[in-house]
């Protein structure tokens, strides 16, 4: 069975969604699940089982937010990892999850992991790309402060593509030491890389 990684924390919390001080019945819990799905595939999605609850119930309130979030972790930790229905459900009764919810839970995950997945393939984050350096040599002759200072200053533009194909630049200013460490650090860094392949 494929481990799903979700804290011992999240554990708790859905465990607590067994209690039924906070679903009454099968059914609510069953569309408090289901809005936790919606939530994860629809954008600018509103929790409606949320909504309700916190004009009536306040103490009830830090439980259904931590359900949300155990919820969420264990459907998108099952739907990274592609896990089975079955995985995800001796998973929950492994933790203690009362059988009659854990049933909710695997059916709804069933009939959205196709949707979570989808959304998971559009996450991501990766550094943008250089794709041009611009830099031109500046003089600072003299400044507020003093009359005359006569030093260098390097002005670098990187022009960037980022991973959703957007187009960037980064530009700052070096002084002749700067400059001279910042080669050195990416000199570095190539001579690191480059062992790192041949190994």
């Amino acid at each position: 069975m494929d481990v799903l990684r979700i804290s011992d924390d999240q554990h708790q919390w859905l465990r607590a969604l067994s209690s039924e001080t906070l679903f009454a019945t099968e059914a609510a819990f069953q569309h408090f699940v289901e809005d936790v799905a919606e939530s994860l595939v629809v954008p600018n999605h509103i929790f409606r089982i949320l909504s309700e609850r916190e004009a009536k119930e306040e103490e009830n309130k830090l439980p259904i937010h931590q359900g949300v979030a155990a919820l969420s972790s264990l459907f998108m930790e099952a739907a990274k990892r592609n896990s089975a229905t079955d995985a995800v459900g001796l998973y929950l009764q492994a933790i203690d999850v009362a059988d009659s919810r854990a049933k909710v839970i695997t059916n709804i995950y069933t009939a959205r992991r196709a949707d979570l997945r989808k959304v998971l393939s559009t996450v991501g984050f990766g550094f943008p790309q250089i794709t041009d350096v611009d830099w031109r040599l500046d003089w600072t002759i003299k400044s507020n402060e003093l009359p005359r200072i006569n030093e260098p200053v390097y002005r670098v533009k990187l022009e960037t593509l980022a991973t959703n194909g957007g187009l960037g630049s980064l530009a700052f200013s070096l002084s002749v030491e700067e400059l001279q460490e910042l080669v050195w650090s990416l000199k570095n860094a190539i001579k690191t890389v480059e062992r790192h392949a041949q190994a």
